[in-house]
């Protein structure tokens, strides 16, 4: 079991924020739209709803048609060197760092580094009520450049099953040789 982490609080922001407008004979209509959300999690001692206890964070490069199968359930290490095997997911971000440009050859267009986002194997971690991915081969398409950010605050959280491996695959997709894919990762929840 790791060492609870203490001392730390955490927020997760999500914003989107867009102004339009159009001219008029009479004047200009605008349309401001702002849609944000806190999720304010405290690490501490503690469980239950809007709390964690361990964060995991990584970065990572995945070859071509490659992939990384991340058990949810198998032990990860943090950056203190803990070991922590997680019990409920409460937060999961991850960032496509890849540029999306090809270096050589003759292929055109921005199809390096594309992540697909789900589910592994015979392991998955699917199910309305345990994981966000609902049904085998649930995917979320990540483009370069594009951020996931999927977050669970409930008391239940997103369950990971104990004594089994629950798999979170991020495998690249974009298919160009020699190109790989760069993301960061991290996962906040409590342990099991």
């Amino acid at each position: 079991m790791a060492t609870t982490i203490t001392g730390l609080t955490g927020t997760i922001r999500a914003s989107f924020e867009v102004n339009s407008q159009k001219a008029g004979d009479l004047g200009t209509a605008k349309d401001p739209l702002s849609l944000s959300k806190v999720l304010s999690l405290v690490f501490a001692d503690t469980t239950g709803a809007g709390k964690a206890d361990q964060i995991w964070h990584d970065r990572n490069d995945i070859a071509v048609s490659g992939n990384d199968d991340i058990d949810l359930a198998g032990g990860k290490s943090n950056v203190f060197g803990d070991t922590i095997t997680f019990g409920i997911i409460r937060a999961i971000i991850i960032i496509n760092q890849s540029d999306g440009t090809i270096s050589h050859g003759s292929h055109t267009g921005p199809t390096a580094g594309v992540l697909g986002i789900g589910a592994s194997g015979g392991f998955e971690w699917v199910g309305e009520d345990v994981s966000p991915f609902s049904a085998l081969g649930d995917q979320i398409i990540l483009h370069p450049g594009g951020v996931m950010l999927l977050t669970n605050p409930t008391a239940t959280g997103w369950e990971v099953g104990a004594g089994v491996t629950e798999l979170l695959r991020i495998a690249e997709i974009g298919g160009v040789v020699d190109e790989t894919a760069l993301y960061d990762i991290a996962i906040v929840g409590e342990e099991a």
